[in-house]
């Protein structure tokens, strides 16, 4: 019951932050998440939770090894950001029932995604693995 809660309330402030628009575009080189917060994201994580808002929609919970598994898919490459793609998702990651990294799913190919970042006020995007991107397409995606 409170997980379900959780997720509404996870799915409620990113429909809201995206009806918000977006920031004006500047000429920024865009990052990956830096090497330390990467490294917790893949190896310290307990819990990942996904909200698909795009295609069959629905969510997803994975706890343990499978976190690891899935964040196997996140690659340390980073990718330029597509102008104006729809929000297809959001992900958190927890560390023992806590909070510890959101991002936004995108989709731009078949095979292909990114996932946007953000920490300390700055944007980071890590591009998907081809297989990551096709797995969470056939599981609630597009």
């Amino acid at each position: 019951m409170q997980k379900t809660i959780f997720l509404f309330a996870l799915l409620f402030s990113v429909v809201l932050i995206a009806q918000q628009g977006q920031k004006p575009h500047t000429q920024v080189k865009a990052q990956s998440l830096p090497g330390n917060i990467y490294n917790i994201l893949h190896d310290s994580t307990t819990q990942l939770d996904i909200v698909f808002i795009t295609g069959k929609g629905g969510s997803m919970s994975l706890e343990g090894r499978n976190v690891r598994f899935f964040t196997s898919f996140v690659t340390r490459q980073v990718v330029d950001k597509k102008p104006n793609a729809p929000l297809d998702g959001t992900l958190l990651w927890q560390i023992n029932g806590r909070a510890f990294q959101m991002g936004n799913l995108y989709f731009t190919g078949d095979s292909s995604g990114y996932i946007t970042f953000e920490r300390d006020n700055k944007e980071y995007i890590n591009a998907l693995t081809p297989d990551g991107s096709a797995f969470l397409k056939n599981r609630g995606g597009k």
